[in-house]
């Protein structure tokens, strides 16, 4: 979260396995004064915040590809987090 709090105008996704550790990680950004917004919520949100949580499941969605390639096309994506992420690979069927 720290080095997405010093930039006003980037974006930092943050892509978690579960909508608890999504929430998680919201609630935490807020109560610090870090603009974020789920995925899930409306989309007004999404525009004009510093973080993204995103679960792995939304994440492969085309409708997140486009909103990645607009921040990206805006120079305004700085970085993608994959938290937790030995859960997302685990849970991958053989």
């Amino acid at each position: 979260m720290l080095p997405a709090a010093g930039s006003e105008d980037g974006l930092t996704i943050v892509m978690v396995p579960t909508l608890s550790l999504q929430e998680d990680v919201k609630g935490r950004c807020e109560a610090v004064g870090i603009r974020c917004a789920a995925w899930s919520d409306s989309g007004i949100g999404r525009y004009s915040c510093q973080i993204i949580v995103v679960i792995a499941e939304a994440a492969v969605t085309m409708a997140f590809a486009r909103f990645i390639d607009v921040k990206r096309a805006s120079r305004q994506l700085e970085r993608i987090v994959i938290d937790e992420c030995h859960i997302v690979l685990e849970s991958t069927e053989e």
